[in-house]
């Protein structure tokens, strides 16, 4: 599948995102079968398009093979795989710029504030104009078009209503808030159901909405279908430079486990990522 600078292919049974936009290769979904064959592939072809880095999320099983090949630990996540083996965010960087985080002050001021908020639980009640539900996929449109309203670029193409029905007929479910019939907040949760664990990713609020905690409402809601659907982790990431999603996360409960530095391109622009995780069953 191949949409706006995005490209999903195969290694060896693991779905891989080629990113034009964010120079990257992104092992998404990990599958250990000839792993040595899996790294080398990876080698070539950010050889071949120049991408200036590589990041694999894998298990504990896969970690050395990709450590004896020149990538770093950026995330450990206990107990990510049924709750049972660890996780981690692998990366290679291939150039000197792309490993090099220009914003190390301001980052860790957003972890400093956001761990001393992390006392202040927070949990939130919707108000009775605001409706959660799933998303469907007659409203992928209204879903797409917060999506523009909300980000210049993004390292998934969530502006594609092609790509978006293509992952709900996949395992990733889509949730939003409503006031009235305008969709004004959203997000996703990406479920890897044999593993038992999900990432919650693409919050959007529209700008008007921000401020009244609808960030809090859409974890808390997510958190509680998930928890059902019998998942035992779900972990999320966010800006590291953005006060606002990370004291929510800690706020949340969530704990802090590493950064993945010049990772994402959005809003045309490389950022810094934080990471984190939660366990809910």
């Amino acid at each position: 599948m191949s949409t706006n600078g995005h490209t999903i292919i195969n290694i060896n049974g693991s779905s891989i995102q080629l990113s034009t936009t964010c120079s990257r290769i992104y092992l998404i979904k990990f599958y250990d079968c000839d792993v040595d064959k899996t790294v080398f592939e990876l080698d070539k072809i950010a050889e071949e398009q120049n991408f200036t880095k590589i990041i694999a999320k894998i298990p504990s099983t896969a970690k050395d093979i990709f450590l004896n090949n020149g990538y770093k630990i950026e995330v450990h996540i206990q107990g990510l795989y049924n709750n049972e083996v660890d996780g981690y965010f692998v990366s290679k960087f291939l150039t000197k710029e792309r490993e090099t985080c220009l914003d190390k002050e301001l980052i860790e001021d957003v972890l400093k504030v956001s761990f001393k908020k992390a006392n202040t639980v927070q949990k939130c009640k919707l108000k009775k104009e605001f409706t959660f539900k799933k998303i469907e996929e007659s409203e992928i449109e209204q879903l797409t078009n917060l999506y523009k309203k909300v980000f210049i670029s993004y390292p998934f193409p969530i502006f594609d209503p092609d790509y978006i029905r293509e992952e709900m007929r996949l395992e990733n479910d889509y949730f939003g808030i409503w006031k009235d019939n305008e969709l004004v907040a959203a997000d996703t949760a990406e479920k890897n159901t044999s593993a038992q664990y999900a990432e919650i990713t693409d919050f959007g609020i529209l700008p008007e909405y921000r401020g009244k905690n609808l960030s809090i409402c859409l974890l808390d809601e997510i958190e509680n279908v998930l928890k059902s659907q019998n998942f035992k982790t779900i972990y999320t990431m966010a800006r590291a430079s953005s006060y606002g999603m990370n004291v929510a996360f800690a706020r949340m409960k969530y704990i802090f486990v590493g950064t993945l530095i010049n990772n994402t391109c959005m809003n045309g622009s490389l950022e810094n990522i934080h990471v984190w995780y939660k366990k809910i069953n």
